[in-house]
């Protein structure tokens, strides 16, 4: 279940950290299975982001080669626990499937200064030694670092600026806004600009990210409180 955060970090003190890159078998999902659209992209494009963010934020798994499921930047992989490894033995060898530790942004070895995961079992309250990622652990001291930043909390925007087919450019001043989810009434009934596209006229690749926020953004700031 999603909770609504309502701190600097969001939801990043409040996912599971599963971290599991997509293939072409989600990318070309279309010319693979007959159904919705291909991505403007394939795997191949994404592969070097994809390292840069494993490294970056530190993620956890086992190499299995499978086409899938893509390989990445893993540090070692959690161990099994002694019920996992007896699962494991059996499902393997009586139906020759695949199981493997989850691929998870939690530490198992330091990585940039932050300690490795020592198992205290308190994800839920956050990690008190940093070593799952989060923002105000990890990017949000990156970014300060860099000397161009602003952390503005709890903001809401009123009116909207941007414009189809423009391009954002970089600002001299790096700023991050860390908005309330889908709370502030400002923030949801805001109307955006005429000719941005309808729900209908919305590739269904993105409908659960684009059409539903533009279409649905009054409905959620009636039903949502302050």
């Amino acid at each position: 279940m999603w909770i609504r955060g309502r701190q600097i970090g969001g939801k990043t003190f409040c996912w599971a950290r599963e971290s599991y890159r997509y293939s072409d078998y989600e990318f070309k999902a279309a010319s693979r299975e007959g159904y919705e659209q291909d991505w403007p992209f394939g795997y191949k494009d994404l592969e070097p982001y994809y390292d840069k963010v494993e490294s970056f934020i530190g993620v956890s798994g086992s190499r299995e080669g499978l086409e899938q499921m893509p390989d990445g930047r893993f540090l070692p992989p959690m161990n099994l626990s002694c019920g996992s490894l007896l699962a494991k033995q059996v499902i393997e060898r009586k139906f020759g499937w695949r199981v493997m530790p989850d691929r998870v942004a939690n530490l198992t070895v330091p990585h940039h200064g932050r300690p490795a995961c020592h198992y205290c079992d308190q994800c839920q309250r956050g990690c008190y030694t940093a070593s799952y990622f989060n923002s105000p652990a990890v990017t949000l001291p990156a970014a300060a670092r860099t000397g161009r930043f602003t952390l503005v909390s709890d903001p809401a925007f009123t009116t909207s600026k941007a414009q189809p087919g423009t391009i954002a450019r970089p600002a001299p001043k790096l700023s991050c806004c860390l908005p309330r989810l889908l709370s502030p009434p400002a923030s949801c009934s805001t109307p955006l600009p005429a000719s941005f596209p309808k729900a209908s006229e919305t590739p269904p690749a993105s409908w659960g990210i684009t059409s539903w926020t533009i279409s649905r953004s009054r409905a959620r700031a009636a039903f949502l409180p302050p």
